[in-house]
């Protein structure tokens, strides 16, 4: 553990808490037995929308009424995960049992699933900090080290767990960290609410591209505008070509060239990660891909079976047996087939034919080349495919910077949490800032407008409510504006941030207030907008 304040200790988890329990799953709610009682139970499911749903899913059980009694959550209650997890989630998870948390189904006691413990803070620590702390120490990936049981299935080492060290605050102080936690990750969390509808939106705009282009919509004035004919109802047998199956053979997890699977077609592109690979000269020479080969998935589950992506000879590459290759010809341009079969008609199409099988689902080549559609001329195909290229690059950079800003934001969480148990979240005031602020104590009043110094105790909590606007002072007192001036190129609110980690502009409400204060006396100018918004220091 880093330095800590001099105001601050180190206590072990274990000499925090008042009580310890394993949670109770019970019987089924429709068990009739008058030693049971009715309990809603809170599983390891509730915590991952915790902070919206408070525990609205938990399940009704019966448990006996002893049991009942002695696990009842309380105000306050810490439960921590002891079993669950996997690879891409360590166990050892933990939530706050809120005033929310206990007002749904009020008339029931609530009780935890044995595969929680319940830690019940004792009186000497504000449960809301000693939360944050734990969530802090999980995102931190130190959890790990106290975890066993199998890949799929992770158990927390409890009593190791225990032993944790915890940065202990004056009590004081443990109130006001967790109060500004609770505004600022709030925030954080409301902007995570509105990063997780992006990829709902842009599936929706994808599908909607393919729906208008398909059916005529999108090149409607185009075509009138060029005195084209009306479209062609054909089935792709008869202007398609190939309609081949890949190869059996098995792979290799190396090789001369990848074997491309249905693993490897992902909305209507190739996805070169996670191959397999061919030595094999006779299969290479038999099943080698040309540019504009379209590949339809033929065997999957019943949701994903026909998906359908196009190879443009990004390398060399054959395909396996799952998948069907379809060729263009002169009336049917590949790229054109690939927007048809990935539209909503074509998954519609799919979905009426398929045949299913106990876990996956089937449609042979004899099926693909039954798909009946409406059909441009070549001319048209290719302005489709010009306006459908646009529209879907746009939405890939879309999803491109909602990838970035969801991992930046992601990350904050921990770098908040990570700043607030350093001591650091509130940064004292310096001897050169006190003729600057206005400061308020816990037993005094403002008394002018005109800024004051004021003698602070050593263990006082102090509060910086206001700046001098002078510009001269801006630019001595503000560390934005000084990092600013030594990067003439500017910097991104990111950057500016994490190089504000053990300086006075620590949460973000604190940077862009400085930020929109520094713009407004024309100090500082905004460079670019969205992800590629940067600020910089005015040559003034």
């Amino acid at each position: 553990m880093s330095q800590l304040p001099k105001n601050w200790s180190s206590i072990q988890l274990k000499n925090l808490l008042s009580f310890v329990l394993g949670g109770d799953w019970g019987k089924d709610a429709d068990y009739q037995d008058d030693d049971f009682e009715t309990v809603f139970c809170i599983r390891g499911t509730e915590f991952k929308n915790w902070s919206k749903e408070k525990g609205i899913t938990s399940v009704e059980r019966k448990v006996k009424k002893a049991s009942a009694q002695k696990r009842a959550l309380k105000l306050g209650d810490i439960l921590v995960e002891i079993s669950g997890g996997g690879p891409e989630q360590p166990v050892g998870r933990t939530v706050l049992i809120d005033e929310d948390a206990l007002k749904h189904n009020s008339n029931y006691p609530k009780v935890c699933t044995n595969f929680i413990r319940l830690a019940r803070p004792s009186d000497s620590i504000d449960s809301r900090y000693l939360n944050y702390y734990l969530r802090s120490f999980y995102a931190s990936g130190e959890v790990v080290n106290y975890q066993g049981g199998s890949n799929n299935l992770r158990n927390l080492k409890f009593k190791e767990y225990e032993t944790i060290e915890v940065p202990i605050a004056p009590q004081s102080e443990q109130k006001r960290i967790a109060d500004k936690l609770d505004s600022v990750l709030t925030k954080v969390e409301t902007a995570q609410v509105r990063l997780d509808k992006i990829p709902t939106i842009l599936k929706r705009f994808r599908q909607s591209v393919l729906a208008a282009a398909t059916s005529g919509e999108l090149t409607k004035n185009w075509r009138e505008s060029n005195g084209l004919e009306d479209w062609e109802h054909v089935k792709l047998k008869d202007v398609g070509k190939g309609f081949n199956y890949g190869s059996s053979t098995k792979s290799q997890s190396e090789g001369k060239i990848p074997v491309l699977r249905m693993g490897n077609l992902q909305g209507g592109k190739l996805d070169w990660e996670k191959l397999v690979f061919t030595s094999d000269e006779a299969e290479i020479e038999k099943y080698k891909l040309q540019p504009g080969d379209v590949l339809f998935n033929r065997t999957n589950s019943p949701e994903l079976v026909g998906k359908t992506s196009i190879y443009r000879g990004e390398r060399e590459a054959i395909f396996a047996g799952y998948l069907i290759k379809v060729q263009g010809t002169d009336k049917l341009d590949a790229e054109y087939l690939n927007i048809q079969l990935n539209s909503s008609h074509a998954r519609d199409y799919c979905w009426a034919v398929k045949t299913d099988g106990v876990s996956q689902s089937n449609i042979n080549a004899k099926k693909l080349q039954a798909y009946e559609f409406e059909l441009p001329s070549i001319e048209e195909q290719i302005e489709i495919i010009r306006v459908v290229t646009e529209l879907l690059s746009s939405a890939d950079l879309v999803e491109k910077q909602y990838k970035a800003a969801k991992l930046r934001v992601d990350k904050m969480t921990h770098s908040i949490l990570a700043i607030a148990f350093s001591g650091k979240l509130f940064s004292p005031i310096s001897e050169e800032d006190r003729v600057a602020v206005t400061v308020k104590t816990q037993n005094s009043e403002p008394q002018h407008n005109q800024p004051k110094a004021i003698d602070k105790e050593p263990d006082q909590q102090t509060e910086v409510v206001s700046k001098t606007v002078n510009k001269s002072s801006n630019e001595q007192a503000s560390e934005v504006f000084q990092l600013l001036k030594k990067n003439s190129k500017g910097m991104s609110a990111q950057a500016l941030f994490d190089a504000q980690s053990e300086n006075t502009f620590n949460a973000i409400d604190d940077l862009f207030s400085e930020l929109k204060k520094l713009i407004e006396q024309e100090m500082v100018i905004q460079a670019g907008e969205g992800e590629n918004c940067t600020f910089k220091a005015t040559k003034k």
